[in-house]
C-alpha cells in the first residue's frame, strides 16, 4: 500500500493506492474513526511523487475550484458485487445533480432483475464508498431532498453540495 496527503478546504485527505497506478482510497483524516486507515498507514509507504496521486490531486484541485473535472483518475474499487454496482450508479450522477437512495434502489433492481432492493441496502453501500468525492456519494439525498448522513460529517456533505450548487433540505 502507498499513500499521500492532499490539503483540501474541508480538511486533510489521505489518498491510497495498492499498485501506484490506481486510487483505491480517499479518506478525510479523522481521529480514530476508521481503524483500517490507521493500519494502512502502519503498513503502507508514504509516496509523495506518484502519477496516480498527482492525477488525483489535480482532479481535487479542479473540483474544489468549483469546476467539474473532465476526467476521473484510474480507480481500483474493491467491494462486493452489489457495492460495486451501487458505486457505478454513483459515478453516473452528474456534477451539480443529486438523486435519492430510493431512486438508486429502483434503478439497480431493474438492472439486476430483482423485484425490489431496499433503500437501506443502498445506504450501506453508499456509506462504504472508499473513494468519496470522486465517487460522489455526497450527491445522494433522501427522497425529500433531505440530508441523510455522510461518513465524514454532515458539515462536509453540506459544503460539497453547496460547492456544486445542489439544492437540499
Amino acid at each position: 500500500m502507498f499513500y499521500d496527503f492532499y490539503s483540501s478546504p474541508l480538511g486533510q485527505i489521505r489518498l491510497i493506492s495498492r499498485d501506484k497506478k490506481s486510487l483505491c482510497g480517499l479518506y478525510f483524516d479523522l481521529d480514530s474513526k476508521n481503524l483500517a486507515q490507521g493500519e494502512i498507514l502502519k503498513k503502507g509507504e508514504f509516496l509523495a511523487d506518484c502519477k496516480i496521486f498527482r492525477q488525483s490531486k489535480n482532479w481535487l484541485d479542479i473540483y474544489f475550484s468549483g469546476v467539474c473535472p473532465d476526467f476521473i483518475p484510474e480507480l481500483d474499487l474493491c467491494g462486493s458485487e452489489f457495492a460495486l454496482s451501487v458505486w457505478s450508479e454513483l459515478l453516473a450522477i452528474k456534477y451539480g445533480s443529486s438523486t435519492s437512495y430510493g431512486k438508486i434502489a429502483k434503478t439497480l433492481a431493474t438492472k439486476l432483475g430483482k423485484e425490489k432492493i431496499a433503500a437501506q441496502a443502498i445506504g450501506r453501500a453508499v456509506g462504504a464508498n472508499p473513494v468519496p468525492i470522486i465517487v460522489p456519494c455526497h450527491r445522494v439525498l433522501g427522497s425529500d431532498f433531505g440530508l441523510k448522513g455522510y461518513a465524514y460529517g454532515l458539515e462536509r456533505k453540506i459544503a460539497l453540495l453547496k460547492l456544486e450548487k445542489i439544492i437540499y433540505k
